[in-house]
């Protein structure tokens, strides 16, 4: 199964960017994504094995590229970590 593990690192600057402190310089910044469309959809969260409801078009980051055996990457809102298929996210860049 795709994400036995995530990259902390990768945690911990997306995090400095949303709060804006501590940000390292040395290190690029990791774009941002919108989830395509209105109103709400449920995801999938590994981690409780549930499923959450998200607003579509929040910004979310991409924690993992890895494609699980759905064809969905693993995005984090900020609070929760969720698969979402890539083709739902539409890239807005460095906002």
């Amino acid at each position: 199964m795709a994400w036995e593990t995530v990259d902390s690192d990768r945690i911990y600057q997306i995090m400095r960017q949303i709060t804006g402190e501590d940000i390292d310089e040395s290190e690029a910044a990791i774009p941002q994504y919108r989830i395509k469309g209105d109103g709400i959809a449920y995801y999938w969260v590994p981690s409780t094995k549930s499923f959450t409801k998200i607003c579509k078009g929040t910004n979310v980051y991409i924690l993992s590229y890895q494609l699980d055996e759905k064809r969905r990457v693993l995005a984090f809102d900020g609070k929760i970590m969720f698969a979402i298929p890539f083709r739902e996210l539409e890239k807005i860049g460095f906002n």
